[in-house]
């Protein structure tokens, strides 16, 4: 068994002959690296390893038949960077992750849904109501979390301390156990801020109050032209629900 592996017509690559590599004329560039693809009886595939950009071209592998001419056969090697391999996306996981991504949106949504329902309005001369519950008996109101509105300490509210501009104004709005709404009259435009319920020692609830001019007119509504019109909250949160049920 005799064969001869060429790289574009003149480098020795690899020889075979009587059943033996003889490698001691082989060229510079494939030593060590060459072998036998599969070492069986005519079978003389080549194998290349560690490939650089060198290595591109024409290989001849010529095998003798019986009348000692060769017969060739030509292979063309190209070699290309290796490209990074990437990441595969688990369906299902993406679905997944999806959906946990919807979910925290829509927590946040509902989150900013409570805090903007905790928003009230009042008019200059009126008064307003400031809710606030929980179980206790000690409480502060403070207004933009320096001014002392209202103070109740041990069941007992306490006047001292209390700011200029909420006294003889600031009272409770039913003084029953465990509420402490703060009702606020005569209200001006200075009023309109954030107020904030401290219920000793861990509670706390922020409330805040836009205070406008009374309008010294009602605006006539047309029947014809009334609608119900949704807000953009509102909108965001239908979206959601119709993204999730989609999935």
């Amino acid at each position: 068994m005799t064969f001869l592996w060429h790289f574009k017509g003149s480098k020795n690559v690899y020889k075979f002959m009587k059943a033996k590599p003889v490698l001691f004329d082989q060229d510079k560039q494939f030593i060590n690296r060459t072998s036998l693809s599969a070492p069986q009886k005519g079978d003389f595939s080549l194998k290349l390893t560690n490939l650089s950009e060198a290595d591109n071209g024409k290989y001849t592998c010529s095998v003798p038949p019986v009348r000692n001419e060769f017969h060739n056969q030509h292979v063309r090697l190209t070699v290309k960077e290796a490209e990074s391999p990437k990441p595969k996306i688990d369906p299902g996981n993406s679905s997944s992750i999806m959906i946990l991504l919807l979910f925290i949106v829509l927590l946040l949504f509902l989150i900013e849904q409570v805090t903007l329902d905790v928003s009230f309005e009042g008019y200059v001369g009126g008064d307003v109501v400031l809710p606030c519950s929980h179980g206790g008996d000690t409480f502060v109101w403070e207004f933009e979390g320096s001014k002392n509105v209202y103070k109740f300490i041990e069941g007992k509210p306490v006047t001292s301390g209390q700011d200029e501009q909420f006294k003889d104004r600031a009272t409770l709005s039913a003084p029953q156990n465990g509420n402490f709404s703060l009702k606020l009259t005569n209200l001006s435009l200075g009023d309109g801020g954030r107020y904030t319920c401290y219920v000793l020692p861990e509670f706390s609830k922020d409330v805040l109050l836009t205070v406008k001019v009374q309008p010294t007119t009602k605006p006539k509504i047309d029947p014809g032209n009334s609608s119900i019109k949704i807000g953009p909250q509102k909108t965001v949160f239908i979206l959601i629900v119709m993204l999730i049920l989609s999935i």
